[in-house]
């Protein structure tokens, strides 16, 4: 470890593992009344593993990281996509743009994706 204040170079790494103890998140709301977790507290359980970026800032080096955030399902997106019914399945689940879904809603939507039903029953609870 480099002496307080120094820094002891760059690392070109990859994204590491940092666990928070329960304790240490706390569930917030914000302005608009979402949920959101704030972490903090305690301070994390970190697993230095080589060549992390925990570790390199651990050590006192500059962690350079390169991170993909694009977590879409390709294969099913463009399996959705050329379903010539999904545009009328989303419609009808998504009428009022942002409104969450309620609970059976949100199983009623996923049952008829999964079983290839585009019009779910009308009978459906309110």
């Amino acid at each position: 470890q480099s002496p307080e204040g120094h820094l002891a170079g760059a690392r070109v790494t990859r994204q590491g593992v940092r666990r928070y103890p329960a304790s240490s998140v706390e569930e917030r709301v914000d302005p608009w009344g979402r949920k959101y977790y704030w972490l903090g507290g305690e301070l994390p359980e970190d697993q230095l593993l080589p060549g992390t970026d925990v570790e390199a800032v651990a050590t006192g080096h500059i962690s350079i990281t390169p991170i993909q955030l694009d977590m879409s399902d390709y294969p099913l997106l463009e399996e959705m996509t050329e379903r010539s019914d999904m545009a009328g399945l989303i419609h009808r689940w998504f009428p009022e743009g942002d409104r969450p879904l309620a609970h059976w809603e949100e199983e009623e939507l996923l049952r008829a994706v999964s079983q290839g039903d585009a019009d779910p029953s009308a009978d459906a609870q309110p």
